[in-house]
């Protein structure tokens, strides 16, 4: 490895700003609404359907309304943001693939396994739970993510 792989990947704070700028739309609709932009409102959360259930008991409220984004989601947001941005580059060359894979894998395993008992109430939903599992789900899928990334640059280098 030479020194110019070790700066900062550029990159990975792009794709976390990106993801960043996904949770802070889901949480427009309200302040819009506030500011009597209902139809642009609408046509957010119409979008943010395909992202996010949106029920709005599970949501943040701003200005008494719900956002178009969920608590579960919110918290896989700005996981996405922070690992891509914060985690990922800290941590770039010190865990191997099998080490990331078996994060994502257990992150997965612990938002499931708290959907499932939640589904099926055995839990009740907690704010808390919700948030903490999303979080934990999102940085395992940006540690995932990104190290995928960083492979495919290497191999496209490399040919």
């Amino acid at each position: 490895m030479t020194a110019k792989d070790r700066r900062y990947p550029l990159w990975a704070l792009w794709i976390g700003l990106l993801f960043l700028l996904i949770w802070v739309i889901g949480l427009l609709p309200p302040i819009l609404e506030h500011l009597s932009c209902g139809n642009a409102a609408d046509s957010i959360r119409s979008g943010y359907r395909l992202l996010c259930h949106g029920i709005p008991d599970r949501c943040p409220l701003l200005f008494g309304r719900p956002a178009a984004v969920c608590l579960r989601c919110s918290g896989i947001y700005v996981s996405l943001f922070l690992g891509c941005s914060t985690i990922f580059p800290l941590l770039r060359y010190r865990p191997g693939w099998r080490t990331v894979l078996i994060t994502a894998a257990l992150a997965t395993s612990i938002m499931g396994l708290q959907w499932v008992l939640e589904f099926t109430g055995i839990t009740s939903p907690s704010i808390l739970l919700q948030v903490g599992t999303g979080f934990v789900w999102g940085t395992g899928l940006s540690l995932l993510f990104c190290r995928s990334i960083d492979i495919l640059r290497e191999l496209s280098r490399i040919t």
